[in-house]
């Protein structure tokens, strides 16, 4: 048995508080909770589940108590008109709850390419692909929706889409079918409009509305060519990496002041299936992962210009690629499919070559190999990595243990749904996870929440 500390206990009870059977804490499973007393016999316990100050009219402790969603036990024992000291425990109760209605968002099907992010008050905010990119943000004081879409039906979004929230501005990237460009747009919280002019001039072809006009109309239109694998970061800057399908570069180009530059010069390489871009604050540099179209995985930093990682491929038979490099500084994750043996791997540079965090690959089902679809999506929890993927049976989502087990994270609740392009973060002000994906069944986003 264990008792709890009670800080919130300021009447002089006689008889010390009540035991808790459990310590307070977090779980992801039911638990019993029972309570005892060393009061003389003859003591009745009393509880509430609310937090409230228990009395002699409060709940009468007669059997251990299930818990089965996030509650605190205040309990004190009360014998002839003496009252103990007071005992209180918080159990929170961890699970995936969905934010939206069960079936997605109504009316958005054929939603795809999901991206997440938080705005400047926590607020979960998604985008995704329809006819055009959309936002959807969910107001955390009204538990409800609202929708930004971002550019009206004069672009028509061939790429996977990109949100990233700097103060109360709301920025996408994006690649255009119809304008053959990479664009960069932003939404000023409250404003109604979205802009490319002021903070972003459309004055050139290479300004902030067209990043680049080199991707060819061979390539554009059609979803998974390389003109649709961008990576977008606003760490420090606006940054934006793309293939070139014209010269054969991958280009990464950053707007730090009145137009955009290559930041640093672009070079040749294979056509990516796949682009993932960070900045790492820590070392002041990008790393840029690329999924190469013969099954390569490599990352790239810019130190002296653009250079491969550890001098060597982290892998030749890959899938999608997703890079965590909020670890600590100059040891960047890289989560992906490994088509060799159908399952994904989480790689890490320990600053002489790339490990395998856990004993081996996540485990979990096999994966759906389609790298646009089902790049997998990689965040931190604390000190702990989180993949989320989606597999043959559902989207998994696994963490691994101080760097050593993976485990499922909320056990089966989206093991069982079907879903696409999925993407996860950790929320800056409670810790909470959030998941987006496209539920295949219905063909609209959904987004759930990991937490009490």
């Amino acid at each position: 048995m264990s008792c709890t500390p009670t800080p919130l206990n300021p009447d002089d009870g006689i008889y010390p508080a009540p035991l808790f059977s459990v310590p307070q804490g977090s779980y992801t499973t039911n638990i019993t909770v029972s309570i005892i007393t060393k009061v003389p016999a003859g003591a009745k316990i009393y509880y509430t589940v609310d937090g409230t100050v228990p009395t002699a009219d409060s709940i009468e402790y007669t059997a251990p108590i299930s818990i089965i969603q996030t509650t605190t036990i205040t309990a004190v024992a009360i014998k002839d008109g003496q009252r103990s000291q007071r005992a209180m425990a918080i159990y929170k109760y961890l699970q995936w709850q969905q934010m939206d209605d069960p079936n997605g968002f109504t009316g958005y099907t054929g939603a795809m390419f999901m991206s997440l992010d938080f705005d400047y008050r926590g607020y979960p905010v998604i985008a995704y692909r329809r006819s055009n990119p959309t936002i959807n943000r969910y107001n955390l004081d009204r538990y409800n929706w609202s929708e930004y879409t971002a550019d009206g039906p004069t672009s028509t979004v061939g790429s996977n889409i990109i949100v990233k929230m700097v103060s109360n501005l709301y920025f996408v990237a994006y690649h255009s079918v119809n304008l053959k460009s990479i664009r960069v747009m932003f939404y000023t919280n409250g404003s109604g409009t979205w802009y490319w002019s002021n903070f972003f001039t459309n004055a050139t072809v290479n300004g902030a509305v067209n990043v680049s006009n080199a991707i060819s109309t061979t390539t554009t239109g059609s979803v998974g060519t390389t003109c649709g694998a961008i990576g977008f970061d606003f760490s420090k800057y606006a940054t934006v990496a793309y293939y070139d399908t014209i010269t054969g570069n991958m280009t990464v180009r950053q707007r730090s002041g009145v137009d955009w530059s290559d930041l640093d010069v672009p070079f040749a390489m294979m056509m990516p299936n796949s682009i993932d871009l960070q900045y790492d604050s820590g070392v002041n540099q990008y790393y840029l992962g690329c999924n190469l179209s013969n099954g390569i995985v490599r990352v790239y930093k810019n130190t002296a210009g653009w250079v491969l990682l550890g001098g060597a491929d982290i892998d030749t038979g890959g899938s999608g690629v997703a890079i965590e490099s909020s670890r600590s500084p100059a040891n960047p994750y890289v989560a992906y499919l490994s088509t060799n043996t159908t399952n994904v791997y989480v790689k890490y540079w320990n600053g002489a070559t790339w490990a395998t965090l856990g004993t081996n690959s996540i485990g979990k089902a096999t994966y759906i190999s389609n790298y646009v679809t089902n790049a997998p999506a990689i965040c931190m929890r604390g000190t702990d990595v989180v993949v989320a993927y989606a597999t043959t049976n559902g989207v998994a989502v696994r963490q691994c243990v101080n760097g050593t087990t993976w485990t499922d994270l909320g056990g089966a609740v989206v093991d069982t749904i079907q879903g696409l392009y999925p993407a996860i973060k950790v929320s800056p002000i409670n810790g909470d996870i959030f998941l987006t994906f496209k539920n295949v069944s219905t063909g609209r986003p959904v987004i759930y929440r990991y937490g009490p």
